[in-house]
């Protein structure tokens, strides 16, 4: 967790004297306005530039401590469903390794045609995480100029529509809630989350018909 100087202050916290800051380069979107030649109508076009800056990890600053997020699901009960959706994925040759991510708030990720779940986490937790993962894998995220929001929105919207269809608890809405998912943002990816969705939950379907 890096944030900039001002950042970290806004949140009661205070960066500790003498600490050196992390350098990166960080993004900056401008907008602009351009003529489109044909109709001489005039379209507004963001275009993101990148810039040197400082930024702190949390170990580096003292305060209030930051709010903590619950997306864990309690419970193993799903356990035959989890043996489902690996049916999927490998059908998908997608592979799917469940080990100690070593770090506490990571639960998973996919990295384009592999997917690493946590398996120190519920067995109820790890079936939306991979419903997530598999998400990014199906839309192909690794192979779109997509920002992490529209990525992040699109995966969790996925896990809430499956989840919700099969009738399981899910922790959606506090995932969303860190990518500042309104409405609007939602609606923007409706057609990614449905189409995703809609191959999950047929081959689920058909495992379960047999």
């Amino acid at each position: 967790m890096v944030a900039g100087f001002r950042t970290w202050h806004s949140i009661g916290r205070r960066v500790r004297r003498g600490s050196k800051g992390i350098r990166i380069f960080a993004p900056y979107i401008r907008k602009i306005k351009e003529k489109d030649p044909k109709t001489s109508e005039e379209k507004e076009k963001e275009i993101t530039y990148f810039c040197p800056a400082s930024v702190f990890d949390y170990s580096q600053t003292d305060g209030q401590p930051l709010p903590e997020i619950d997306i864990c699901i309690d419970g193993d009960n799903y356990e035959d469903f989890l043996k489902r959706l690996l049916g999927l994925c490998n059908s998908r040759n997608i592979k799917v390794d469940f080990r100690n991510l070593g770090i506490n708030d990571l639960y998973g990720y996919s990295m384009g045609g592999q997917i690493a779940i946590a398996d120190t986490k519920s067995i109820n937790t790890q079936v939306n995480t991979l419903i997530h993962e598999l998400a990014h894998e199906i839309l192909l995220h690794k192979d779109q100029k997509l920002s992490k929001q529209h990525r992040e929105i699109q995966a969790e919207g996925v896990a809430y529509v499956v989840t919700k269809h099969f009738g399981m608890d899910n922790k959606s809405f506090n995932y969303l809630a860190l990518y500042d998912a309104d409405y609007r943002k939602i609606m923007e990816n409706l057609k990614a989350i449905s189409e995703a969705s809609k191959e999950i939950i047929e081959f689920l379907n058909c495992r379960i018909l047999s």
